[in-house]
C-alpha cells in the first residue's frame, strides 16, 4: 500500500522504529503530516510509546494514526491517550468468525470525522447492511473471545516453553518478555499482561481483591505443575488422566 499504492500519488513516507522516540523524531520532515503507527506491531509484538509519538506529532502539526486491529478497544484505548485516527480490520479480532470483510477508522474530534464522511461518501466506500450486522454479532463476544484466546495463548506459552527450553517467548508481558516499566505500561495504555481485561475477585478469607489474570505466577506456577505430571502423552488422548485434561492436547503432550 504504501510503497506501491500511495506513492503513485506523489505521497513520500519514511520507515521508522518506532520503539525509538529518537528516531521518529529525528525522521519528521517538514513535509510530514502524519506518523503511523501499529502497536502491538505484527508480527513481532513491539510496544510504541503512543502517547509519546503524540506529543511530537502535536509539536510537529501532525495527525497521528494507530492500527488498533491486534489489541481492539477491549484492551487498549488510543483515543484515550490523544490520537486522532484510530483504524481497525474489523475481519479479525472485531468481525471474529471469519465470515466479513471490513475495516473501520474511528475519531473523537467532530470536525475530523466529517472530514471522514466527506471522503467517504465521495468514494461510496461503505459496508452492506448484513456486513455492518455482521460485524456487530461479533463484537458482543469480543470480550469473551478476547479472554479465552488469552488465557489459552498464556497456558499454551508456559507448556511449549518447557518442553523447549526456550530462551525468549513473544508474547507482552509473559515472564520471558522484557519487562516494561509502570511509567512504559501509562504511556502505552497497553497493561504488562492480560491483567487488564479480566475482572478483579474476591477471594475467600482476604479482604483484598486480586487479579484473575492467567499469566500471574501463581496461575503459571500451576499450569506448569500441570504438564509435567502429562509429560508422558506424546501427543495423544491421555488415558490416565481426567476426561477434562484428555480434551487439552496441548496441555498434555511430551
Amino acid at each position: 500500500m504504501i510503497t506501491e499504492v500511495l506513492t503513485r500519488f506523489g505521497i513520500e513516507h519514511t520507515f521508522v522504529d518506532m520503539t525509538d522516540l529518537n528516531a521518529v523524531a529525528e525522521n519528521i520532515r517538514p513535509n510530514t503530516k502524519v506518523i503511523y503507527m501499529e502497536t502491538p506491531s505484527n508480527p513481532l509484538l513491539k510496544v510504541t510509546d503512543i502517547q509519546g509519538v503524540v506529543k511530537l506529532a502535536k509539536a510537529h502539526g501532525c495527525l497521528t494514526f494507530l492500527d488498533n486491529t491486534f489489541m481492539t478497544p477491549a484492551l487498549q484505548r488510543p483515543l484515550d491517550l490523544g490520537v486522532d485516527i484510530v483504524l481497525h480490520s474489523a475481519t479479525k479480532f472485531l468481525a471474529g468468525h471469519s465470515d466479513v470483510v471490513a475495516g473501520l477508522a474511528v475519531v473523537k474530534d467532530e470536525e475530523l470525522g466529517k472530514e471522514l464522511y466527506k471522503l467517504q461518501n465521495a468514494f461510496g466506500a461503505v459496508l452492506g447492511v448484513q456486513d455492518a450486522w455482521l460485524v456487530l454479532r461479533g463484537l458482543k463476544t469480543l470480550h469473551v473471545r478476547l479472554k479465552q484466546s488469552s488465557e489459552s495463548a498464556a497456558a499454551i506459552a508456559n507448556i511449549w516453553l518447557v518442553t523447549q527450553r526456550s530462551k525468549k517467548c513473544i508474547i507482552r508481558g509473559f515472564r520471558t518478555t522484557q519487562a516494561m516499566t509502570s511509567s512504559a505500561i501509562k504511556r502505552t495504555g497497553l497493561a504488562p499482561c492480560c491483567r487488564s481485561a479480566w475482572p478483579m475477585k474476591k477471594r475467600p478469607g482476604r479482604s483484598s481483591e486480586t487479579s484473575a489474570c492467567p499469566c500471574s505466577p501463581s496461575a503459571l506456577a500451576r499450569s506448569s505443575r500441570f504438564y509435567r505430571t502429562r509429560r508422558k502423552c506424546r501427543m495423544r488422548p491421555c488415558r490416565k488422566t481426567s476426561d477434562s485434561a484428555a480434551a487439552l492436547p496441548t496441555a498434555c503432550c511430551g
